[in-house]
């Protein structure tokens, strides 16, 4: 996109090329597997920004749901594995993890469980994240 090669999203604050990001620098400053500044969830991986999606290609964002939100992401054989983390009452202390297939799109579920037993699974050691709140990861 030329406008984007010129420097005009920054200087106009506006995602001219529809990608979510403004401006070319693709970044994940806080390590947790998706992209930092962007509207929609974006995988970071070291080919760019992957854009987080179901099969009929619809995105996802913090504003999807009151219900959860993805809190980190790694790249996995064949893809990515994405853990969402339950942000109403319900599902208080519950997470999930999809697997994604390389380009994003969801392709698998473990559905919400505790964090202990996400934890049992291995995924603190995948994302990095103290799943059953006991301190260690």
């Amino acid at each position: 996109d030329v406008a984007t090669s010129l420097g005009w999203e920054e200087s106009f604050n506006f995602d001219t090329n529809g990608d979510g990001i403004i401006g070319n620098e693709i970044r994940d400053d806080d390590n947790n597997g998706l992209v930092d500044n962007v509207t929609n969830y974006q995988l970071y991986s070291e080919s760019g920004a992957i854009t987080l999606q179901n099969n009929r290609g619809g995105t996802y964002s913090d504003a999807t749901t009151n219900r959860w939100d993805a809190i980190a992401a790694a790249q996995v054989d064949g893809g990515f594995k994405v853990l969402l983390e339950g942000t109403n009452d319900a599902l208080r202390d519950q997470y999930l993890v999809w697997t994604t297939d390389f380009n994003g799109t969801i392709i698998n579920s473990t559905g919400f469980q505790p964090g202990d037993e996400l934890a049992d699974q291995g995924f603190e050691t995948l994302f990095a994240v103290d799943l059953n709140a006991d301190g260690f990861v």
